[in-house]
């Protein structure tokens, strides 16, 4: 659940630093204004951002610097995560067979985007569900605003 949750801050906060910028995260995010987030305006947002995300996680991922990630970089990066986190590493070999999709041994940036697109609707309705309390499918800005306070929770030990 924990790695959901990260997941989640990733692709909806803009910033680490997500306590002091709430206010404008979620005016960003609601498109429209009319006061709420909808599954349609987090795809919007997620689309401008998710070439960004893609690029970054894969620097940081090709700890060689080749243009690929190979296992051991994969094993080796979301390990010294799941470390930092005090918890037990999820399994990497089958995380690493979904993403690897020509099933070469290692992970191109179009495989990591490619993935990303795939799962998104997934991902962007499960971010809509952890965040409507109320379950109307649309997340106010007290929901909003709440689970920023939960995620500040979670986070304040993580070190960046």
């Amino acid at each position: 659940m924990k790695y959901l949750i990260v997941t989640l801050a990733a692709v909806l906060l803009a910033s680490p630093a997500f306590a002091d910028r709430a206010s404008q995260d979620f005016e960003a995010t609601d498109i429209n204004g009319d006061g709420y987030i909808t599954l349609e305006e987090i795809a919007v947002i997620q689309d401008k951002s998710m070439d960004q995300q893609n690029s970054e996680t894969f620097k940081l991922l090709d700890a060689d610097k080749d243009g690929a990630v190979d296992k051991a970089e994969y094993v080796e990066f979301y390990s010294k995560m799941a470390a930092a986190q005090s918890e037990k590493a999820p399994d990497l070999d089958k995380n690493f067979e979904a993403l690897d999709i020509d099933h070469n041994g290692k992970l191109s940036e179009e495989e990591l985007r490619t993935f990303r697109t795939n799962t998104k609707d997934a991902t962007n309705q499960t971010a809509i569900d952890v965040m409507d309390a109320n379950k109307d499918g649309k997340v106010s800005r007290e929901e909003y605003d709440n689970f920023v306070k939960s995620m500040e929770e979670i986070f304040k030990d993580f070190q960046y």
